[in-house]
Parts: C-alpha cells; structure tokens; sequence
C-alpha cells in the first residue's frame, strides 16, 4: 500500500488491531481475530489505488473503534462462516461499492432502458382499435353464451327485464297490503316508475 500510505502508518494500524485484539477476553474469538487480521493485511499489501486505501483506512478506524472498546469488543460473536463478526461489520459487509466505470455503464443502460419503455408505452393501442375483426369476434362469442341469434339475446334480456319489474311491482303491492293493515299508514299513490322507482306515498 505505497500510493497513499507509508509502510511505518500500515506498522501501526497492525500494531493497534493486534493490541487490541490481545485483550479480547474469549480464546477462541481472539484466535480466528488474529488470523482475520494476518489474511486482511496480506491480501491487501499489493493493493495501489488511492480510493481503495483510502476505504480501508476509513473501515480500519471503524474496526478499531470497536476493538479497542472494551464493552463493544464483548459483543463480537463467530457468524455462521466461521467467522469473527459484529452487528457493524455485518452492516458494511452488505454494502457495495462499484467501481466509478461499472457505474457509469450501470447509469448509461438505466437511461437505455427507460427510453426503450417510454417508446414502448407510447406506441401501446388497445386491441379493440388495432383488431377490431377480434373484437367482433369476442362480441359474437359472448352472444353465442346466451344465445343462438342476436334477437334471441334480446328477447332472454326483455324478458329478464320484464321478470325483475314484475317482481318489484310484486314486492311493493305486498308492501302496500301489509301497510293498510295499520292505522294511519301511508299508502301508494302512484305505481313505481321511472322517475318515482318507489312510487308515491302520501298520508
């Protein structure tokens, strides 16, 4: 790490992170720590972008703080990777950071992609305006459901018109029967219609 960091600043983070992991209390923990440690600054030694030093150190602060404290440095625990861990650090292990260059690629198929759906939404037609033979088709199905002929169709519907009027005239002359019974009960006037669908009542 010699583009931004002098090899006496590396000495001292890995004197710190192992004095720190020195007082850790459980055996265990600290062993796998101090192997974490060793594997951690050996896989970085080659590394040379400045970026990336830089977010190791600004990462190694953050450790170390939790390290060199002694009632957070109690709450490390060994995940299920077999690995030493903590709430922190399982936190920033999910958190990604793209390369500047993969970014803009990212950015640059987003932009593709969201004009392709704007010309795909803006030449969307209905169906029933680019095929009406379709629709003429789907119409004549839903008829056949009820009927041979189109007539035929419209005389089962008069005639369940026709059944649902006689029903409700039913309903409301039994209604008016039933009320005449009673002493000073309002009584019909006027038969339903269509402007009047429960008729007139008066007293």
């Amino acid at each position: 790490m010699s583009a931004l960091l002098p090899q006496e600043a590396v000495c001292l983070v890995y004197r710190r992170y192992l004095k720190a992991t020195n007082k850790i209390p459980n055996v265990t923990i600290r062993m796998l720590l101090l192997q974490q440690i060793r594997f951690g600054f050996r896989r970085n030694q080659t590394l040379v972008s400045p970026a990336a030093q830089r977010e190791l150190v600004r990462q190694a602060h953050k450790d170390l703080g939790i390290l060199e404290d002694e009632r957070l440095s109690r709450t490390l625990y060994i995940n299920k990777l077999g690995m030493v861990s903590c709430l922190d650090w399982e936190v920033r292990r999910t958190e990604y950071h793209v390369n500047p260059r993969v970014a803009r690629v990212v950015h640059i198929m987003a932009g593709v992609m969201g004009i392709m759906l704007i010309v795909l939404i803006s030449n969307i037609e209905k169906v029933d305006d680019a095929y009406p033979e379709i629709k003429k088709m789907v119409g004549s199905m839903a008829l056949r459901l009820e009927g041979e002929t189109y007539e035929d169709v419209q005389a089962l519907r008069e005639q369940q018109y026709l059944g649902t009027m006689e029903r409700q005239q039913h309903r409301i002359s039994l209604e008016g029967r039933i009320l005449s019974t009673f002493h000073d009960a309002p009584t019909f006037a006027q038969q339903p219609s269509l402007r009047y669908p429960d008729g007139m009542v008066r007293r």
